[in-house]
Order: C-alpha cells, then sequence, then structure tokens
C-alpha cells in the first residue's frame, strides 16, 4: 500500500497540477501497478489440510477475502491521489468510474500474483521472476509502448485477454464518454495512444589443565537499557545482575520468557555494548586470550543450502585456518565430527539433516580453527529438538568443554532433570531482568531452604523456582531471592580481583583482516553451492529473461536499418516542418526504436533490483554471523559476491543484446552491450545496499523505488519540465543515464 500511494504521489507531484485540465476530452492520468504477490502461501495451509482442517477452496477464498480489503484500500488511495493532486475536472461520475477500474486493474493483477505464487510457492525467486514477466508481456500487449496495429495479428489476439489493456482502455474511454459533450468537434484527430503513466590476531594456545578453576568472564551491576525512540518507550532489560562462569564448564541461561537470556548472551558477546550503562561491568581473565563466537537460534543463518556436511566443515576449517597452510583440514573435520556424532551424515546435505543435526553442524563449524574459541555463547541449542537429540547434544557440548577448555553459555527453557545435571552452572533470570540463582544444579535445594521457599518432595526444585522466576522482578521472592544470590557474589570478589582484569566497555568485536586466501576459499565454497544448488534458480533466471527479450523482439518486429538518428529539426516556424508519409513512419519507427531499449532496460531493472536485494536480504545474516565469528574479512565477501553475482548478469546481458541487436551498423553490438551491461549492474549493486540495510524489508524498499527512479528516466516525464531540484536529482537516477545514452547513440548529442 505504501508503494502505491507515494508512486502516485510521486509521479502527480512531479507531473504538475495541471495535465487533467488539458483537454475535455482526454483522461487525466492512468496507473499500471504491479501488485506482484511474493509472499510465499502459508506453510500452515499445507500442515492443516493434510489432517483435513479444510479444503483448499476454502482457504483461497478465505486468503482472497482477507487480502480484498487492504487491496481494495489501496487502490483507492492511489486513483483518489492520481485524479486530484491533478486537477481533473471536478466530476463526481468520472472519479467514480475512475476509481472503479482501477479496483479492476489492482484486484486482476493480485489475481495473476496468487495464481503464479500458488504454481511455485516453494521457489520464491522463481515465483517473482515468472509473475514479473507476465506482469511486463502484458503491460506490451497493452498498446502503450507499441500500437496494436503495428503488432502481428497472434499478439494483437492475445492482448484481447490482457486486464492491463482492459482497465487502461477503460479509463480511456471512460474519459471519452464522459465529457463527449464537451469535446472539440476534432475528438476524432485525438491520439488515444495517449501515454499514461509506466512505471587470528595473534593468539597463544594453553593445555587443558592451565585453565583448570580459572575464571574466564564476569558481570557486576550489568544493566541493558533501551533508550526512548519513536516506536518504543524507555525499557529495563536486566537490572544490576551479577554472575561468572569459569574455564572448562557448560553453563545454563535460564529463565522464562521476557527475562533477558538471549539479551545476557549478547552482552557477554559483546554484541550488546551499546545498550550497556555506565554503571555496568565486565571482567575477563588476566591470563587468557578470550576468543567469542555465538551461535544464534536458527541454525540457518550459519548454513548454506545445498553444501554437504563434510563439505561445510571443510570450507570451514579452510577458512577459519586461513594462516596455518600444514593444517590437515580432512583429519581436523573428522575429528569434530566424531567428538559431535555426526560422523554418520557426512554427505549428508545441510538442509536434509535434522534440526538437531544442524545445530551440532554449527557447533562443529564454529570449532573448526586450531586455536579455537574458549567463550561460546548458544542460543537456545535445543528448541525444536526431541528429548533424546536434546540430551545427546549436551552430552557433546559437555565433553566439548572439559577437552578443549571452552566455557560454553547456552540459554534453555527448562530440561528434564537428566539433563539438568549435566550442567556445571545454572545462572536463572526472573522475568523483568533479576538473578535468582547462580550456581551448580546440586547447591539449588539449599538455596531454596536458606530464602524460606518451602516444597513438597514431589516437587523439583527448578520447577518451583521457574515458577517463582515467572512472576516478575516486583515479586517479594523474587526480590529476595535476588538479594541472596548477590550476597553469594560478594563471596567471589578475591577470585575477581586476581583473576580476572576489568574491562569497562565488555567485548569488543575484532574483525578479520583482508586476505588473498580467505577470497579463494570462498570463491570455491560459491561455486560449489552454485554446482550443487543454485545452478537450476540461475538457469531459470536466464530463461526467463531470455523468454522475455524474445517476446520483445516479436512485437517490436520493425526495420530499423534504414532509420537515420540526424532527424532534421525544424527551423524557421512551418517552413522546416515538411513531412511526407515516409518521414512519419520513420518518426514512428524511430519512437520504437527508443521504446525498445527503455523496456529493455526497464526490465533489466525490474529484474536485477529486486532479485539482487531478495538474494542480499537473505545472504547477509550469514554474512554477519560468520564475520562476527572471525570466518573473513567484509571486504572478501563482498568481491565473492560482487563476481558470482555478475557471471549470471553478464550472461543475461549479452544473450539479451545479442537478440536484439539487429542493425547492420558497426559497433552497434559493443554500444549496447555497455549500456545495458553498466546500467543493470548499477541495478544490481543498489538491489545490494537495499538488501544490506533494510535486510527482510530490503525487497519491500526496492520496490518502492521503481516508481522513483522511473520518473526521474526522462521517459514518463521529460526532466525539463520538472523543477530544478527535480532537474538536479534525476542526475542521480542510473536509469535515466542509461535512457540519455541511448538518445544520444541513436539521434545525436543535443538533438533529444
Amino acid at each position: 500500500m505504501t508503494v502505491l500511494v507515494l508512486g502516485a504521489t510521486t509521479l502527480a507531484l512531479m507531473s504538475g497540477s495541471d495535465i487533467g485540465q488539458y483537454d475535455d476530452c482526454i483522461s487525466g492520468v492512468g496507473v499500471y501497478t504491479n501488485n506482484t504477490c511474493l509472499e510465499i502461501l502459508d506453510r500452515d495451509y499445507q500442515i492443516n489440510r493434510n489432517f483435513s482442517w479444510y479444503s483448499t477452496s476454502v482457504f483461497l477464498i478465505t486468503q482472497n477475502l482477507l487480502e480484498l480489503i487492504p487491496t481494495a484500500i489501496g487502490a483507492s488511495l492511489t486513483a483518489t491521489i492520481m485524479f486530484y493532486t491533478t486537477d481533473q475536472y471536478n466530476d463526481g461520475n468520472r472519479f467514480y468510474m475512475f476509481l472503479y477500474t482501477m479496483q479492476l486493474c489492482l484486484h486482476s493483477t493480485q489475481g495473476v500474483a496468487y495464481m503464479t505464487v500458488a504454481l511455485f510457492y516453494r521457489h520464491r525467486q522463481v515465483a517473482f521472476m515468472v509473475a514479473t514477466n507476465i506482469f511486463l508481456i502484458h503491460a506490451l500487449l497493452c498498446g502503450y509502448f507499441v500500437m496494436l496495429e503495428d503488432m502481428y495479428d497472434i499478439f494483437q489476439f492475445l492482448s484481447n485477454i490482457s486486464q492491463l489493456k482492459f482497465t487502461t482502455s477503460a479509463i480511456f474511454t471512460i474519459s471519452e464518454v464522459v465529457s463527449e459533450a464537451g469535446c472539440h468537434e476534432n475528438i476524432n484527430d485525438i491520439d488515444d495512444d495517449m501515454s499514461d503513466v509506466s512505471i587470528d590476531s595473534q593468539y597463544h594456545s594453553l593445555s587443558g589443565n592451565e585453565y583448570n578453576g580459572y575464571l574466564s568472564i564476569a558481570w557486576i551491576d550489568l544493566t541493558l537499557k533501551v533508550d526512548k525512540t519513536l516506536y518504543s518507550s524507555e525499557k529495563l532489560i536486566l537490572r544490576g545482575v551479577n554472575g561468572l562462569f569459569e574455564f572448562n564448564s557448560l553453563n545454563a541461561l535460564m529463565g522464562p520468557s521476557g527475562a533477558g537470556k538471549t539479551s545476557l548472551l549478547r552482552s557477554l558477546n559483546g554484541m550488546y555494548r551499546h545498550l550497556m550503562t555506565k554503571e555496568s561491568k565486565i571482567y575477563l581473565s588476566a591470563f587468557h586470550t578470550i576468543r567469542t563466537c555465538f551461535i544464534a537460534q536458527d541454525q540457518r543463518e550459519h548454513l548454506i543450502t545445498g553444501l554437504t556436511v563434510k563439505q561445510s566443515l571443510i570450507y570451514a576449517s579452510k577458512l577459519k585456518n586461513s594462516l596455518k597452510s600444514r593444517l590437515n583440514h580432512e583429519i581436523n573435520v573428522f575429528q569434530l565430527m566424531q567428538e559431535l556424532a555426526i560422523t554418520d551424515i557426512m554427505g549428508v546435505n545441510v538442509e536434509k539433516c535434522s534440526s538437531g543435526q544442524q545445530k551440532r553442524i554449527v557447533m562443529a563449524m564454529e570449532l573448526t580453527p586450531d586455536i579455537k574459541p574458549n567463550l561460546i555463547c548458544v542460543d537456545e541449542p535445543t528448541s525444536g529438538v526431541d528429548s533424546y537429540s536434546a540430551l545427546l547434544m549436551i552430552k557433546c557440548f559437555k565433553k566439548l568443554s572439559q577437552r578443549h577448555s571452552l566455557t560454553i553459555i547456552t540459554s534453555i527453557h527448562q530440561p528434564n532433570l537428566e539433563i539438568l545435571m549435566l550442567f556445571d552452572s545454572l545462572y536463572v533470570l526472573a522475568k523483568g531482568g533479576l538473578t535468582v540463582y547462580s550456581g551448580p544444579p546440586k547447591h539449588l535445594s539449599l538455596h531454596l531452604q536458606q530464602c524460606n521457599i518451602t516444597y513438597n518432595r514431589e516437587q523439583i526444585p527448578i520447577e518451583v523456582l521457574m515458577k517463582i522466576a515467572a512472576k516478575g522482578f516486583t515479586d517479594q521472592k523474587v526480590i529476595e531471592l535476588s538479594d541472596k544470590t548477590n550476597e553469594n557474589m560478594r563471596d567471589n570478589c578475591r577470585r575477581l580481583e586476581t583473576q580476572l582484569k576489568l574491562h569497562s566497555n565488555g567485548i569488543s568485536i575484532k574483525s578479520k583482516p583482508f586476505s588473498i586466501v580467505n577470497t579463494y576459499h570462498l570463491f570455491n565454497r560459491s561455486i560449489a553451492n552454485i554446482f550443487t544448488y543454485l545452478w537450476k534458480q540461475l538457469v531459470a533466471e536466464i530463461i526467463v529473461m531470455l523468454i522475455l527479450t524474445y517476446t520483445v523482439t516479436l512485437i517490436f518486429d520493425f526495420d530499423f536499418n534504414h532509420l537515420s538518428g540526424c532527424v532534421p529539426i525544424a527551423v524557421n516556424g512551418s517552413n522546416g516542418c515538411r513531412q511526407t508519409a515516409q518521414d512519419m513512419e520513420d518518426l514512428k519507427l524511430s519512437n520504437y526504436n527508443i521504446q525498445l531499449y527503455a523496456f529493455l532496460i526497464a526490465s533489466q531493472f525490474f529484474y536485477h533490483l529486486i532479485l539482487s536485494a531478495m538474494k542480499m536480504s537473505s545472504e547477509i545474516k550469514l554474512f554477519m554471523s560468520e564475520h562476527r565469528n572471525f570466518w573473513y574479512s567484509a571486504e572478501s565477501f563482498f568481491v565473492v559476491k560482487s563476481v558470482m553475482d555478475l557471471i549470471p548478469l553478464i550472461i543475461i546481458v549479452v544473450s539479451v543484446v545479442a537478440v536484439v541487436d539487429n542493425y547492420d551498423k558497426e559497433h552497434t553490438y559493443w554500444s549496447l552491450l555497455l549500456a545495458i551491461g553498466l546500467s543493470s549492474m548499477s541495478f544490481q549493486s543498489l538491489g545490494q545496499m537495499c538488501g544490506i540495510c533494510f535486510e527482510d524489508n530490503g525487497v519491500l524498499v526496492s520496490i518502492l523505488l521503481i516508481p522513483l527512479l522511473t520518473s526521474f528516466a526522462n521517459i514518463v516525464i521529460l526532466v525539463y519540465d520538472m523543477n530544478t531540484f527535480l532537474v538536479y536529482m534525476s542526475q542521480l537516477d542510473m536509469f535515466a543515464a542509461a535512457m540519455g545514452y541511448i538518445r544520444i547513440w541513436f539521434n545525436g548529442s543535443d538533438r533529444f
């Protein structure tokens, strides 16, 4: 809805406020809107249908009814803005018919989008490409780029089933019928084809025995505070909590939802330093360098679809040990697979593994460096995992912590008693961010007794404590438990002074410097991913684009060879404007020639902008996870990303230009290749920026940019008819630059 409204407002304001008054017999403005539905059909439908909750018809009817209201509102707002901001005649019947036609346009386009998504709901990017192709072909068949009478008979027939042709023709017809009484006598001379808006640092290694009994990290008066913003009020997440963890230990962060478990994890890992108050103090080992890593709850943020388990671990080992050329990666990976019980699935693709297996794969990937991280924060490792898999996972973590002298901190909801007793230490938070217990599981019962909390033998101490913690930080028992925990913490002050060192800003996340070796390994990983998984998607992109291009060439099947770009410029009034029938035909073909490349560049704009935003928004989380955990530098990632995205772009552009280059003149192929190639690269880069800056909303932002950039492209509206500020703004539009190049290439300088 935002895209529609802002696009309509921008185009209307840029067009001027009086275009609706141009002639009684001409409609104001029509709008082509692409309400392409890219949301995947609700997965719950598949599950519920399997259990016979409801039929397909019920689901589709309900889905359409739910989307009916926002679509109707969006169409109404768009029509109203376009109608009244352009000073259309104040005719109620004309407005209502204009509004009705706009509703038909959006609802019919949405119906086509639903059908496309239903057919390709498992492949989001393919659904987008097919839906966009359908829309662009419909746009060609509506008579805007090429008049219908100049098309082949087959295209004229197909245009009769185009909803865009129907709705735009309806807008023109409405204007003529309503204004018939006020029309001039030369109404038949008015061109019905009036165009509407188309729219690793140096670390030392120590043996495990040197870590025994030493503290790795502690925090005193840790307070996390979210300042007041436009969208949220001030909020305290953690309220002066204290705690500590040792090397060679497996630790559990527990508490009800909203207690701040994940926030504490991110604070200890250095990710929430900006939320810590000045009173917060973080202490780190004074004898051993702390190397951190963070494993997110969603394992998909760490895994690459299409790679096998062994491939994922091998590439992780190569990237994390890029400075150790003599390391045997096969042996390194095999040892980790044995420790984490995943040797039996080494040849299975990671996306086909169970949730528990995937979490162990991620842990193995983070432990591939020869000098391993010694402070590992794992968010919800047992979520979505059965009890046996959870037990196996925690046992593996316990073994790793002891064998490699690690401090492993996991946030966990409420494990069973067997899993609970595997932890060396429990750290329990109450709702609202207060600590109610910190210590070994076996001492929990004594802690409750010291706080005068009674329970019968049938109750489990941790369950009793969790029920109290759920009452929040204002409960009296929670306050007493917190005070007792802080009192016990004071007994460790001597250890803090002798074993730890104050780091007032907490742990700083270090980034890896640029390395050619890392870049090389990233290239190999990307190529392996393409050959095993992404090749189908890339082939689909090329085929869809070539289908569109070939369709365009059939519609624009005119002889452009005899045309000259040097169109005579009229001088001295009417004497310079003597046009024969051949001159008029050449002028029409010249316009078609420009429109052909305008459409090709626009279609490249649609594809590369939104597809690159889609890809980047899905890959940026993987990059953030790996970059944060010291895999490679940002420079290495973006060099590889740019090159790998450039390869299919080059294939598409070279193929497209080869199809449309039907000129006998020399150098036209390379000229067109330069224009379309550079514009496609700029659109792709813009889409990547949208994905980086807005992540999951990157696609929405890229769609929002389409009407804005199209408006400045000197196609829909002449730039020189805008005000001075907008003329300067148009200099930033790569679409306008590409079209300017095409015009200069065909017409010569200063002749358009």
